[in-house]
């Protein structure tokens, strides 16, 4: 099952360039999850290309950065995930969306994304299941916007875990990516949504 991932983009001062990318662990995890990757450059040009020529089954939108709800810039990476979410939604994709993916996930529905503390290089409970997972995010959604479903809140209140009445679309707060071992809980997540028995 092939998997479509989008990148970060990385300014690097020193060398005047922009670089897209992301963490390796992607790439592990998803193979973990017995998922085929193809990573996604943020050229809307190129990404509508390359989805028409190999049409993968699941969009993930990874995280890093901000989107552009908060910078109030719309960046090319702001364009492919747009893209990418219409697409999803004519062709019946599912789709997961990780820290900055949630957000852009929830933004596109009408969230407002508000600049939250505490939540950089910790961990913390989710409400309710009691999971504890790492946190690396400056902005958070409180309230669901319509058409979508809170699943997981932090103990302060914010949603980390949420879905769309359809179930097709779903967003986590946490990185999967960046747990050593790999959580077995976040592989059953991404399986269970991402490989649809219905398509």
């Amino acid at each position: 099952m092939l998997v479509a991932l989008t990148m970060r983009v990385d300014r690097v001062e020193n060398r005047d360039e922009e670089r897209d990318g992301f963490d390796r662990r992607w790439l592990s995890f998803l193979a973990a999850c017995e998922l085929r990757s193809l990573p996604l450059p943020n050229c809307p040009a190129s990404v509508e290309e390359i989805i028409r020529r190999s049409i993968p089954d699941a969009i993930v939108l990874t995280g890093g950065g901000d989107v552009a709800a908060v910078s109030g810039k719309l960046e090319m990476r702001d364009q492919v995930e747009t893209f990418l979410l219409q697409w999803a939604a004519k062709h019946g994709k599912p789709v997961i969306g990780v820290c900055r993916g949630m957000q852009a996930i929830l933004a596109a529905a009408g969230a407002k994304i508000v600049r939250v503390g505490g939540h950089v290089g910790n961990r913390h409970r989710l409400v309710p299941s009691g999971r504890i997972v790492n946190s690396f995010h400056d902005f958070a959604v409180i309230d669901a916007p319509l058409g979508f479903v809170a699943l997981q809140r932090s103990d302060d209140g914010l949603i980390e875990a949420c879905r769309d009445s359809g179930g097709r679309v779903f967003g986590i707060m946490w990185h999967p990516e960046r747990e050593t071992p790999f959580d077995d809980e976040d592989k059953r997540l991404f399986t269970s949504h991402l490989i649809r028995r219905d398509s």
